[in-house]
């Protein structure tokens, strides 16, 4: 194929440049900045952008670039870099800044080769593990490598080695990586990915992402399962790489674990990754998720409450339960109680499948006279009548009376205790 391309082979991909652009490579220094040695002011998008206005500036040997805070995007073009001044000489520690300084030249602007800007932008990045450095050196890594996907450079992940099976690898690889470039292959089975690359390297520019063999979406919304039930019976297809038509033929593949659909589930995520061999000698992963919860009530049991004295009923409030199958708000509610022990019953149907009942229990407590709430220690109940307790009194029927002076009689009467009791 007569294609002109231009390839670069990386380690790292924080430290890709723009292609067709850039012809050096950036260290970068985080949270340092270089005073003294400005040479002009720009603004840019990211550290990436940062450094392509240097390269463009024949004098400009490193950047400051303002990552956060007020001025956010300010780019300054340095003469000078780090490694070449002293600490006294406008090094300064700065949380809000990064440094980068040219630390290698890629392509001499000498080679005749260099900057075609015919040619399409190639990067085969070969790595045998994910990116390591600051906490947010994967995600750096991703956002930077979009930003050469946007700008329609081609990105070939080749992962290598002992760690080409780990899942979360693998992810951040086909994360940096065009669609459907992304490869796994064992060291000594290197080789034989050559043809692969080449083929994938020559494709027509601009390089289209859509013309790229990709996994189907598929991820399940939350299964819920019934009160009582502790599995669930699941159906799936078999998620077959989606390719332009005749590209690529899928000729074989394996999964894990080996469930054939449908399957029983139990609660919890679930995931069945297939591994496809496909012509060219390539090699893709797609995955079937399922999600499987358990639908159930909050335990909405309150604590008990005591009727006032002289009140009836009590009033209280309380949040409605909703099963979490419904992922819906507790509205609050309330209602007056009388004493006794309060099962409040709310049903729910759930995507008209199956029915679920969330109860609220409550005991109201406390001593009623007459129906009325009332204090053992403070008050004496009369035969429905409530009076304040007090020294040597006592209930003659509705009534209190002093039992050093006077006596209850047949009949509920009070007399004078010098007086005898009538009898009928």
């Amino acid at each position: 194929m007569s294609l002109p391309i231009r390839i670069l082979v990386l380690a790292l991909i924080s430290k890709i440049p723009q292609l067709g652009e850039c012809s050096e490579v950036f260290h970068i220094d985080k949270h340092k900045y270089l005073a003294k040695h400005v040479l002009e002011t720009k603004q840019a998008d990211s550290e990436l952008e940062c450094g392509m206005h240097c390269v463009k500036v024949g004098s400009c040997a490193s950047v400051n670039y303002k990552t956060s805070g007020i001025g956010k995007g300010l780019c300054e073009l340095n003469t000078k870099t780090l490694p070449e001044v002293s600490d006294g000489d406008g090094i300064i520690h700065d949380s809000e800044f990064t440094h980068l300084y040219v630390m290698e030249k890629v392509f001499p602007e000498k080679s005749p080769l260099n900057n075609r800007k015919h040619a399409t932008d190639v990067i085969v990045l070969i790595t045998d593990g994910k990116p390591q450095g600051t906490n947010t050196v994967e995600e750096d890594a991703i956002a930077n490598a979009k930003i050469l996907k946007d700008k329609g450079v081609l990105i070939i992940g080749v992962g290598v080695g002992r760690n080409i099976e780990e899942p979360k690898f693998w992810k951040i690889l086909q994360d940096i990586a065009s669609p459907g470039q992304a490869i796994r292959v064992k060291f000594n089975k290197f080789r034989s990915i050559k043809d692969t690359l080449v083929k994938s390297s020559c494709q027509p520019y601009p390089f289209a992402p859509a013309q790229q063999c990709d996994c189907p979406g598929f991820e399940a919304a939350p299964v819920y399962l019934k009160p009582g039930e502790t599995t669930t019976t699941l159906s799936w297809k078999r998620p077959d790489p989606v390719c332009p038509s005749g590209s690529v033929q899928i000729l074989d593949f394996t999964w894990h674990p080996l469930l054939r659909s449908p399957a029983t589930f139990g609660a919890g995520k679930h995931s069945i990754d297939y591994k496809f061999y496909l012509s060219e000698n390539q090699q893709m992963n797609c995955t079937v998720l399922f999600d499987v919860r358990v639908c159930e009530c909050p335990q909405e049991d309150l604590e008990a409450v005591h009727v006032k004295p002289g009140d009836t009923k009590v009033d209280l409030e309380w949040k409605v339960p909703v099963p979490s199958c419904l992922n819906c708000p507790s509205p609050l509610t309330s209602q007056s109680l009388s004493v006794g022990k309060h099962s409040m019953a709310y049903k729910y149907s759930v995507a008209d499948k199956f029915n679920v009942t969330c109860q609220v229990n409550v005991e109201v407590k406390g001593t009623l006279c007459n129906g009325h709430g009332y204090n053992q220690v403070t008050q004496d109940c009369c035969c429905g009548v409530i009076h304040g307790k007090r020294a040597g009194y006592a209930c003659c029927g509705p009534n209190h009376y002093n039992i050093s002076t006077h006596q209850c009689c047949n009949g509920d009467n009070i007399r004078n205790i010098k007086e005898d009791c009538l009898t009928f």
